[in-house]
């Protein structure tokens, strides 16, 4: 963590919120990465082009901070089994697709095998998940979340789902598709 009490703000920010009070180092790495970016700009771009690099640069900083809120909105709970925020996503992507391979997992995540290994070590030692060898090739092992991973992550989920909630009712119907099918598209485009 960063001490002290530095903000971090959206844009150049004059009448903003700020971002992060004393924030992750994460935020601070960022922030001076995008300042460093934005001072280089190569004076060939275009108006149009600085304007993107500024959009990308606060488009970046607010996602983060988003999964920053989701991260510390559930402490609460997490409070009942300490785990990491990767930890808290290998539960997430067992919770949606089922038992997975370690391969699989790796591919989903997008993080090694040997870091999902680990991980997946550290949360049998504390029963959120279970490891089963495949029958026909023993060298295959399967990772499932226990009754407990489950339903510590369905708790989570739920606790998300009802905070998201709230704030969605909020937006109209016509925003919200829209909002999601950009997401959907950024993320598809990132995929290729």
């Amino acid at each position: 963590m960063v001490s002290g009490s530095r903000e971090l703000w959206l844009g150049d920010g004059k009448g903003k919120k700020p971002l992060d009070r004393g924030g992750d180092i994460h935020y601070a790495c960022l922030k001076q990465i995008l300042l460093k970016e934005k001072k280089f700009m190569s004076r060939d771009k275009s108006k149009v082009e600085k304007e993107i690099d500024e959009y990308i640069g606060q488009v970046i900083m607010v996602i983060l901070h988003i999964m920053r809120n989701l991260r510390h909105s559930g402490m609460e709970l997490l409070s009942e089994v300490e785990l990491s925020y990767p930890q808290i996503l290998l539960l997430y992507a067992l919770l949606e697709n089922g038992p997975s391979s370690i391969s699989e997992i790796s591919q989903r995540l997008k993080i090694t095998q040997g870091v999902v290994s680990r991980m997946v070590e550290r949360l049998v030692e504390k029963g959120i998940v279970e490891r089963t060898r495949d029958k026909e090739d023993r060298r295959v092992v399967y990772v499932s979340l226990s009754k407990k991973g489950r339903d510590h992550a369905e708790r989570m989920i739920t606790y998300h789902v009802d905070r998201l909630k709230q704030k969605f009712l909020k937006v109209k119907k016509v925003d919200r598709e829209n909002f999601l099918k950009l997401l959907q598209d950024i993320d598809s485009q990132l995929e290729e």
